[in-house]
């Protein structure tokens, strides 16, 4: 019969344990935008705040198509702001430039941002060379950070220098049985 150490036994349970602690990194939340922007449009949306949460994601993917058949190119600038009202102060993110060639639909990601601190309203604000409509999404998420990472990596490590520990033990105690040897003498 197959029999687990005690020790074993405990740092499996540990694990399993730790693994089920996990705490949700992020709660993402979605705004779908189509709308006309100009020289200066702003967005505002209230942020689900998570306790503990220590920064907020931002993103934006869409098209950008501009609204005369124009063959002159303009620039759209985005920024993702957050602040503690409707009405700010805000906090911004550096920007994020596209150029958008007359009479043409572009495409554009500004993959994530990340944002230092967490915020109960974000905003985001589009600034443009010429007008044009703008249509994507919007997501914003606070991140909480996950303490069960840091317990799984503080245990990995417990269990490998058990393991070393009980490993050392054996090999010292390996190859000395019938090691005495019997001294000759000579007459």
């Amino acid at each position: 019969m197959f029999t687990i150490h005690p020790r074993r036994r405990f740092i499996s349970l540990a694990l399993a344990a730790s693994a089920l602690a996990w705490a949700p990194g992020a709660r993402a939340q979605s705004e779908t935008l189509f709308q006309s922007i100009g020289a200066d449009t702003a967005r505002s949306f209230a942020q689900l705040s998570l306790p503990g949460a220590t920064g907020i994601d931002f993103r934006f993917f869409g098209a950008f198509a501009p609204s005369y058949p124009d063959t002159e190119s303009h620039v759209v600038v985005i920024v993702f702001e957050w602040g503690p009202s409707a009405t700010g102060p805000w906090m911004a993110s550096p920007d994020n430039v596209k150029s958008v060639p007359g009479g043409m639909t572009t495409f554009f990601d500004t993959h994530v941002y990340h944002g230092p601190e967490d915020a109960p309203w974000v905003q985001i604000h589009f600034y443009a060379g010429g007008l044009m409509t703008a249509s994507g999404t919007f997501e914003h998420a606070s991140v909480v950070p996950q303490p069960a990472s840091i317990t799984l990596w503080a245990l990995g490590l417990g269990a490998l220098a058990l393991r070393r520990r009980v490993t050392l033990g054996t090999q010292g105690t390996q190859g000395t049985q019938g090691t005495q040897g019997t001294q000759g003498t000579a007459s």
